[in-house]
């Protein structure tokens, strides 16, 4: 098989290795291939991809067009709900950071 990308490799890390020994090569390589195509999609539909590193903390912001169904999208917001006590602090500097921007913006003095 080809060099791996990261996904790839960590999609096969996890997967069942009993599994894996028993597919063909061929097999292997169109699971790898559906992992590209699902990779690449991910980036095409993103029309912004943010992606910093805070220390110990990292940070993605993903832009682009809302694609999924409104079943996807019911099941994704049960699954993640955003208003979490998890997430208030980040959402909170969010907010905060918005609204400076915004106040630097149109020039906001004491």
């Amino acid at each position: 098989m080809a060099e791996l990308a990261s996904s790839e490799t960590e999609f096969w890390n996890n997967f069942d290795q009993r599994t894996a020994a028993s597919l063909s090569g061929d097999q292997k390589a169109e699971i790898n291939r559906a992992l590209e195509i699902e990779q690449s999609d991910r980036e095409a539909y993103a029309k912004a991809d943010i992606r910093l590193s805070l220390g110990w903390y990292y940070l993605v912001i993903f832009f682009g067009r809302e694609r999924r169904s409104a079943e996807r999208l019911a099941a994704d917001r049960k699954k993640h709900p955003v208003l979490t006590s998890a997430n208030a602090p980040v959402l909170i500097l969010m907010w905060v950071s918005v609204f400076l921007i915004a106040l630097a913006a149109i020039g906001f003095r004491y």
